[in-house]
């Protein structure tokens, strides 16, 4: 793990330009092109000394490590059931390459304090997990009879409070039983680039993707009123052009990210963790000055704009656009895990499989675990498509109203 780069406790007297707001595009720019600018250092020359040194640029600090209140990255976990947490540790186990029993689905009345059993052939490991939300005093039962069981591994997952004299008692079972609550949980499933997953499809930027998407299919299946031109064509095209202005940004700043994250050599000297804050500080940069009021207008749209939408759908809809759009899928969100879990199984699940059938003892390094980077670079390559579909469709709008024609 690299070393995290600290702030100086003293500025410098540096003769320094007057910093200005950094943009995102910059900093991407700057790692893309190859500048040390993700070290967070500047070359500086002291006006006294005359001395060359490099000093921290809290800028850059702020975006790389920690990121922003507007990407909201705490897990949910109370929102979450206790079978939607079992769904996600099965996922996480089996990317391990471990083989699951179901037990709490399977066979709930016998499962004898076991949720899952996980075994891997590679090494002949057993695991055994067993999860509850917020434990009381009769869980520790639970604990004692999973103590019971052989198993090179034993894993008592709790989120949510737990009453004091759990805590207490289960201490006494930490020879036998490792115990994940939220944060060691999350550190557990770093493993697989699981946290990553869940704490973007839990972020703002996710939340405001899914409203966008449910807004314009909405509007696209109703019927609207009709209207043969609008009724003010300059304030409709003012209106379009500042849209397709912010969603042009959001396309951009995914895109570029996606590139990014692309190439590991850009990451060289930053940790796991590291990688993953700029992944979430981006999101919340894409949110905060784009998909936040893109959200908005689509969910206040004028009987006009409905028209215009509903007219284009019907017009284009074998374009490639619309696909883009549609194939999004909110992801691991509380009250959605079952849906995505059959997506993946469907989809992830399946490509898994080849990929294990094509592993040899010669090739295995080919198939290391992925890192945040690379889940990274996939999400911002899922989300970018979606936001050039959405690009895609703005532009047919303002076209439609460019022509002078509302519905032929």
């Amino acid at each position: 793990m690299a070393p995290r780069h600290k702030k100086s406790g003293v500025r410098g007297t540096g003769n320094r330009k007057q910093e200005k707001p950094v943009s995102l595009a910059s900093l991407l720019d700057d790692i893309v092109k190859g500048r040390k600018r993700y070290g967070m250092q500047e070359l500086v020359e002291d006006r006294e000394s005359g001395e060359r040194r490099h000093e921290h640029n809290d800028a850059y600090l702020d975006l790389m490590y920690k990121p922003t209140a507007s990407s909201r990255t705490a897990i949910p976990w109370t929102k979450y059931s206790e079978v939607e947490i079992q769904t996600i540790l099965k996922i996480h186990f089996e990317d391990l390459g471990y083989k699951i029993t179901w037990r709490h689905l399977n066979d709930a009345a016998n499962e004898k304090g076991i949720d899952l059993e996980c075994y891997r052939e590679s090494d002949k490991s057993r695991v055994l997990v067993a999860v509850k939300k917020n434990p009381k005093k009769e869980a520790l039962a639970q604990l004692v009879e999973l103590r019971s069981h052989p198993a090179a591994k034993r894993v008592y997952v709790y989120v949510g409070g737990a009453v004091q004299s759990f805590r207490d008692q289960s201490a006494t079972f930490k020879d036998s039983i490792e115990i994940w609550g939220e944060g060691q949980l999350e550190k557990q499933l770093n493993a697989t680039g699981m946290t990553l997953n869940l704490k973007v499809d839990n972020s703002t930027a996710n939340d405001a993707i899914s409203s966008i998407t449910k807004s314009i299919f909405l509007l696209t299946s109703k019927p609207s009123p009709e209207f043969e031109t609008p009724t003010n064509p300059a304030e409709m095209l003012e209106m379009l052009w500042g849209l397709k202005d912010r969603v042009v940004t959001v396309n951009q700043n995914l895109r570029m990210a996606q590139d990014m994250f692309e190439n590991e050599d850009n990451f060289a000297e930053m940790s796991d963790q590291q990688v993953q804050n700029l992944a979430l500080s981006i999101l919340g940069f894409v949110y905060q000055f784009g998909l936040r009021s893109i959200k908005y207008d689509l969910s206040h749209p004028s009987e006009e704009f409905k028209t215009l939408l509903h007219t284009v759908h019907q017009k284009t809809s074998i374009r490639s656009n619309w696909s883009d759009l549609w194939a999004y899928q909110v992801g691991f969100v509380p009250g959605q895990v079952e849906k995505a879990h059959q997506e993946y199984e469907g989809h992830e699940g399946e490509w898994r499989k080849k990929l294990e059938s094509m592993k040899t003892a010669e090739n295995a390094v080919l198939f290391e675990k992925s890192t945040n980077i690379e889940q990274s670079a996939n999400t911002f390559r899922v989300l970018a498509n979606w936001a050039n579909g959405l690009e895609g469709t703005v532009d047919f709008l303002f076209t439609r109203v460019v022509r002078g024609v509302m519905r032929t």
